[in-house]
């Protein structure tokens, strides 16, 4: 199993988009299910955003589109909402794919969360232990 670490990454430092990514990834391996991270370049991009300039929009967004269709599903940690979040679980969704969300409870009581979500968690540990047991 593949899944997608779909967050806030706008607004947010490189540490703040690394720190939960890097947990969930290292917790994920432990139960044999790997990740796809789409801040593999945030350097990059965070370059880009202090000058003031995205030149590559279309292959970012491309890119996360590409690494989602190549996934079995995504999990979506949602601290507070985030417009590339939401996209990303309506892209997941239409394609048929297991989301996982991790939210604040304001915002896993959306009924737009709840319609779209395979599963709703409000920490990383619930989500790990739910797919351990799950996956034995």
């Amino acid at each position: 199993m593949k899944l997608y670490l779909a967050g806030p990454i706008f607004g947010c430092s490189v540490k703040e988009c690394k720190r939960w990514r890097s947990y969930l990834t290292e917790q994920l391996s432990k139960i044999n299910i790997k990740t796809k991270d789409p801040t593999r370049n945030i350097l990059n991009l965070q370059r880009q955003l202090e000058q003031g300039i995205i030149d590559d929009i279309e292959d970012i967004v491309e890119q996360d589109k590409a690494d989602i269709n190549i996934c079995d599903g995504i999990i979506a940690y949602m601290p507070f909402v985030s417009i590339g979040t939401c996209m990303e679980i309506m892209y997941a969704y239409i394609n048929n794919k297991e989301i996982y969300i991790i939210a604040d409870p304001q915002i896993a009581e959306s009924p737009w969360i709840i319609y779209h979500a395979t599963e709703i968690f409000s920490e990383f540990y619930e989500l790990v232990d739910w797919l351990g047991v799950r996956r034995c």
